[in-house]
């Protein structure tokens, strides 16, 4: 997973191996005190999804306060975590 800020919206690029996968995929976006503000769950390989996007906002439209948000990726054989900043500019 690779995490790029600009141009914003937040774009997760995943890497060929979990592009490449027929297993669902979970990306989730939670702020520092754990809570999910968005998830999106994909299966790659049959969606030919490469990369997701956020927008800065809840799953619900409302956009998120400027701070350290963790985005975590989950398959069935485990997942990883990245920390992020979401700048008080973004719309």
């Amino acid at each position: 997973l690779q995490v790029s800020r600009n141009p914003r919206p937040f774009t997760f690029a995943l890497t060929p191996e979990a592009a490449a996968s027929t297993d669902a995929l979970t990306l989730s976006v939670t702020d520092i005190y754990g809570r999910t503000v968005w998830s999106r769950t994909v299966r790659p390989a049959q969606e030919n999804v490469r990369e997701l996007t956020w927008n800065g906002r809840t799953g619900t439209g409302r956009a998120v306060s400027a701070g350290v948000y963790l985005v975590q990726v989950t398959t069935k054989n485990g997942g990883s975590t990245a920390s992020f900043i979401r700048p008080a500019t973004m719309r």
